[in-house]
């Protein structure tokens, strides 16, 4: 039996799995497993992750009854943010992806100078 993957997006550094998998519990749904992505170098969570139940009729009728419902548990209250999860050799050959957020929105990036601006950026050096 295939078993059915979503993929899950904002997700907040506080929701691990047990999180996850109580949120989807107190929804009325098993959650049978949850992969959280986490940044390679940093090992921090970047946002998304992958959420495996029972088959795949359950994860569309999960797919269509939770996206964009409440978080239980979730504080500010955020909601559901699913998709279907596609990671097999055959779809990515087809062109078709997971969806991922776009990791320049999620990166801090130093504010440009401005040139009319009175202050200008320096770099502090110090020696030991």
């Amino acid at each position: 039996m295939s078993r059915g993957t979503l993929w899950m997006g904002d997700i907040e550094p506080y929701m691990d799995d047990a999180f996850l998998k109580q949120a989807f519990a107190q929804m009325g749904e098993a959650c049978l497993s949850t992969k959280i992505i986490a940044n390679k170098l940093t090992g921090l969570p970047v946002g998304y992750g992958f959420m495996e139940f029972l088959d795949e009729a359950t994860a569309q009728r999960i797919l269509l009854e939770c996206d964009g419902k409440p978080i239980p548990g979730s504080n500010p209250v955020k909601k559901f943010k699913l998709n279907r999860a596609s990671h097999s050799k055959e779809a990515n050959q087809q062109g078709t992806t997971t969806p991922r957020p776009a990791l320049q929105d999620r990166l801090w990036r130093p504010p440009l100078p401005n040139p009319s601006s009175p202050v200008l950026p320096a770099r502090i050096q110090t020696t030991t």
